[in-house]
């Protein structure tokens, strides 16, 4: 199968994640389809993105959702919260299907990460944890399989291609590399503050407003509010 998203960063995450990779066996055994085509197809169109990277890709007019699997001390202002910290099933998909099938019990939408009409999908998805390591590679895996599973291809006159309107990213180092030096301001101000209620939980794209520039003609802004410099 060729590559869903070839003007997008490579896919990285079957390369680059030691932990889902570890979970093979146990996701044998979880999951009654195996390890088949679709599993491995799905490690291949989940990637790890840089901070950088993510706000160079980012596009004006993208819908773009969050969605946290840590904790909300830890999360990003207006992500979906899934909370998975202390969950010990993480590889399994009963996992995730608990957070799909229960949306209200998460505080979200269901039709933010699952609409019923295709057309509808984020742009984009982002995964983040505290460090990128487990819980985030795992819940994308997991996502972006029930999306190869369930929505039509956008491609659909190549039967060898599985092209989605979403593309899923783990956020690299997670939200603890948002803090480190030469991370964009702009997500930068989107670190969860715990005394403003912007922060709460929801569509996934309620997210705090990053400073205003001086120079409004040297901005364009994106679907979440969050302004980039052109």
């Amino acid at each position: 199968m060729e590559a869903a998203h070839d003007t997008w960063p490579a896919p990285s995450g079957a390369k680059r994640n030691s932990g889902p990779l570890a979970q093979l066996g146990d996701l044998s055994k979880a999951d009654p389809d195996k390890i088949t085509v679709i599993d491995f197809y799905a490690y291949q169109q989940i990637s790890f993105i840089t901070p950088t990277q993510l706000w160079d890709a980012l596009k004006p007019g993208d819908a773009y959702r969050f969605v946290d699997c840590q904790e909300a001390t830890l999360m990003l202002a207006g992500a979906i919260r899934w909370d998975v910290k202390d969950d010990r099933d993480i590889h399994k998909e009963a996992t995730f299907l608990r957070r799909k099938d229960n949306a209200k019990d998460y505080g979200y939408f269901q039709d933010s990460l699952f609409p019923t009409d295709p057309h509808k999908l984020p742009d984009v998805v982002i995964f983040n944890c505290q460090f990128g390591v487990n819980r985030s590679p795992m819940m994308a895996f997991w996502y972006m399989r029930y999306l190869l599973k369930t929505y039509p291809s956008t491609v659909p006159d190549r039967p060898n291609v599985r092209a989605l309107k979403t593309r899923v990213y783990i956020l690299e180092g997670g939200v603890s590399g948002l803090e480190s030096s030469g991370t964009p301001r702009g997500l930068q101000s989107l670190l969860y503050d715990p005394s403003k209620k912007s922060g709460a939980s929801g569509s996934g794209t309620s997210f705090a407003s990053s400073p205003q520039p001086t120079n409004q003609s040297n901005m364009r802004r994106v679907t979440s509010g969050v302004s980039k410099p052109n």
